[in-house]
């Protein structure tokens, strides 16, 4: 049984907000600056949340040139019943839809780097560019296959929940970030 109150908040709602802003501004400017336009990319359904939110910033900056160019959802989900669970299953993904294109690859929290680099390996070879920019960067000893471009925070450990991240779909409605205590998953 699941009991919210074993969270412990670690950032606010109006940290991840002020955050999500200066990301968004931080992107934006280097798209400016190289005169292209992007396309946000996103597995659902953790990242959802974070990649609407960004979006939402992008509108707002964009008075006189229109950068962002759209978002594109996937869904992307490890395997279940594998042995290291580094098994990435990828659907509603069409890479040469993606031909061309700069491509902003948003995710919720980034811990392995295992779902990152999967998608990366199948749009890889027909994108012009791929920028990486996660809400939670996970800090452990962990080495990654990827590093992320924009990072919004990061967490040393724990399993990590809201902003569209859960366990095992609890706690991803929470409009702050939490980390569940351990020994209550």
């Amino acid at each position: 049984m699941f009991d919210e109150s074993n969270i412990k908040p670690v950032f606010s709602e109006a940290e991840i907000e002020r955050r999500i802003t200066e990301l968004a501004k931080e992107i934006y400017d280097y798209y400016e600056e190289k005169g292209e336009a992007f396309w946000i990319l996103y597995p659902e359904k953790g990242a959802k949340v974070f990649a609407e939110k960004l979006r939402q910033q992008f509108i707002t900056l964009e008075v006189e040139s229109k950068r962002c160019q759209g978002i594109i959802s996937i869904r992307a989900s490890r395997t279940k019943g594998a042995a290291f669970l580094n098994e990435v299953t990828i659907e509603e993904l069409s890479p040469q839809s993606l031909a061309g294109k700069n491509i902003l690859l948003v995710e919720d929290i980034i811990d392995q780097g295992v779902t990152i680099d999967a998608i990366l390996a199948q749009i890889g070879g027909v994108i012009n560019s791929c920028r990486i920019c996660v809400l939670i960067e996970k800090v452990e000893d962990t080495e990654k296959p990827v590093k992320p471009d924009y990072v919004g925070f990061e967490v040393a450990e724990g399993w990590v929940v809201g902003m569209g991240m859960d366990l095992n779909e609890h706690g991803r409605k929470l409009p702050f970030i939490g980390v569940i205590e351990s020994g209550s998953c």
